[in-house]
């Protein structure tokens, strides 16, 4: 009988290594795309969150609040806000914590460096059960009347 000598070819513990480490690679590889779309995802939810609140500021902006002989501006911004069933805040520190309301804000009357007079509206909206939320703040300087 003759034994070859010189084969070319693989064992089975080499197919067995090299199945092992490819299956390694898939792993990290998948791994690393699964993250890219959770990322996507949360990318695109905090998107809807900022544009929500953008909205409320924008709306806030379109409006006149102007300050009577009866009450400061500040009265009729938080009137408003709470007429349209958001929830208002008595501190700044506070404009975080969700208390079961999908909107805070808070209201301070402020003056710009340049001596404008108005008030800094923060608002917050909450999302995912209150567990992630959007903020932005906006200047409304007082109109007289």
């Amino acid at each position: 009988m003759k034994y070859i000598r010189n084969q070319r070819g693989l064992t089975l513990i080499e197919i067995i290594v090299s199945m092992a480490i490819l299956g390694i690679i898939l792993v990290v590889i998948l791994g690393v795309f699964s993250l890219g779309f959770s990322n996507i995802a949360f990318s695109g939810q905090k998107s809807k969150e900022l544009m929500n609140v953008q909205s409320i500021v924008d709306d806030l902006n379109a409006q006149d609040f102007m300050t009577t002989s009866s009450h400061p501006a500040q009265y009729y911004i938080v009137n408003y806000l709470t007429g349209k069933i958001y929830n208002s805040v008595s501190d700044l520190s506070q404009i975080t914590v969700n208390a079961g309301n999908d909107v805070n804000f808070y209201v301070s009357p402020q003056e710009t460096i340049a001596g404008t007079a108005g008030n800094s509206v923060t608002i917050v909206a909450f999302t995912q059960n209150g567990k992630r939320y959007a903020q932005l703040s906006t200047f409304l300087p007082d109109r007289g009347g």
